[in-house]
């Protein structure tokens, strides 16, 4: 998933000391801005009383989404 390969890459830039002060962070906001603007996408017409079938496809295509953008080899 997406996020823990976020977290294992901060780990390792941090390991080797490849960070400067303050990347960091904008790394973590682009991470929070770009979840967000996909979730807010997929789930735009949705409600908590969409269906329950409706609701799992679009958590589905989250989910597929952050797979696919998390440069993992398929």
């Amino acid at each position: 998933m997406k996020s823990y390969r976020a977290f294992e890459q901060r780990s390792s830039w941090a390991r080797q000391n490849l960070l400067v002060s303050g990347e960091m962070e904008e790394y973590e906001d682009r991470l929070i801005d770009e979840w967000s603007r996909y979730r807010d996408v997929v789930f735009e017409e949705l409600d908590e009383d969409s269906a329950d079938a409706v609701l799992l496809e679009a958590g589905k295509a989250l989910y597929q989404w952050a797979d696919l953008e998390s440069g993992k080899p398929s």
